[in-house]
């Protein structure tokens, strides 16, 4: 588990890649896309990896999407930093935390209860409808 932490552990000593090749978009829609993309393909292939006690794969995969996200949130912070004016750039890091706050705030209790087989047998959603949503 700690091979996931470790792109956003780490991201300061990829953020001057970042930073200096390509436009923000150039970084963002493209990770975007890519994390889309594995999510979609775990979303097919989990129950095969688990099934089949893959971790290698799947570890792979997860440390991808990790990276990628890492990547796409330190465009993100420069891109903002960028598009506000230099009086408001003390506020950005706080907006990105309330909402990340909010976020997890709302999405966790949602994916408890909508993967509930307590609520509804079979629960609504399950672990590779899960992963197809992402994507």
């Amino acid at each position: 588990l700690s091979l996931g932490a470790w792109p956003f552990a780490l991201k300061a000593l990829f953020a001057p890649l970042v930073d200096s090749y390509f436009s923000r978009k150039a970084w963002v829609i493209p990770c975007t896309l890519a994390s889309g993309a594995l999510w979609l393909w775990l979303g097919h292939t989990i129950e095969a990896l688990v099934l089949s006690r893959d971790t290698t794969s799947l570890a792979a995969a997860l440390f991808a999407v990790v990276l990628l996200l890492a990547a796409q949130d330190v465009a993100v912070d420069i891109w903002a930093l960028e598009l506000l004016p230099a009086r408001s750039r003390p506020y950005a890091p706080v907006c990105q935390t309330v909402g990340m706050g909010a976020g997890n705030l709302i999405a966790h209790p949602l994916l408890l209860l909508l993967s509930s087989s307590r609520l509804r047998d079979p629960p609504v959603l399950t672990l590779p409808r899960f992963l197809w949503l992402l994507g």
